[in-house]
């Protein structure tokens, strides 16, 4: 088989544990149902991927790098202190509304590969990342603060762990989370710091 042919394979197989896993979730996904939608048989799903984890780190992995870039995005477009806050508003909610499969997907990841060293590897520099450019955002727009590199850290940690707590109750409970509220409150919280 061709290089090619065998990456487009590659990608089929992780396309179609993606469709799986949003729609079912990891723990009832099989290797052989992945195999079927793929088109190939359970065997040859293994000449790619060395386990039922593996489709999900893979699967992870892409989701990751559109999220990150939708975050960079974000951060490209930050505008002057003043109009700051109303637009990351804004741009949170599209964030969280576009990204509801990836957000299912690292959960799911989170969930069953906490302790996976290749999972870490993959998510602990995301985080570190994700981090440090809330962390400078929170500097250039709060520069009246009166606070120290550490204060800044420690804001970016819980805007971040504000997030991923609305988009654990959007993953569990989608009907009764007020993902425009919540952000909005929130963001109009940090308000009172400028």
């Amino acid at each position: 088989m061709r290089i090619e042919d065998k990456e487009a394979k590659r990608q089929d197989i992780i396309t179609s544990a993606r469709e799986l896993f949003i729609s079912k979730g990891y723990k009832k996904v099989s290797a052989r149902e992945i195999a079927r939608k793929a088109g190939i048989s359970k065997g040859n799903v293994y000449d790619y991927f060395k386990s039922k984890d593996d489709f999900l780190i893979q699967t992870v992995n892409g989701h990751i790098e559109i999220l990150l870039d939708e975050f960079e995005n974000m951060v490209a477009e930050d505008t002057v202190k003043g109009e700051s806050i109303e637009i990351w508003k804004h741009r949170c909610k599209n964030l969280y509304r576009k990204s509801g499969n990836h957000m299912r997907l690292l959960f799911d990841a989170g969930l069953y590969l906490r302790e996976n060293t290749q999972f870490q590897e993959l998510i602990i520099p995301v985080y570190k990342h994700i981090r440090e450019s809330v962390t400078g955002l929170l500097q250039k727009h709060f520069s009246n603060m009166s606070a120290d590199e550490a204060d800044y850290r420690i804001l970016a940690n819980t805007i971040i762990a504000f997030l991923d707590g609305i988009c654990f109750q959007m993953y569990f409970d989608p009907e009764n989370t007020e993902l425009d509220k919540a952000i909005d409150r929130f963001w109009d919280g940090l308000l009172v710091l400028a």
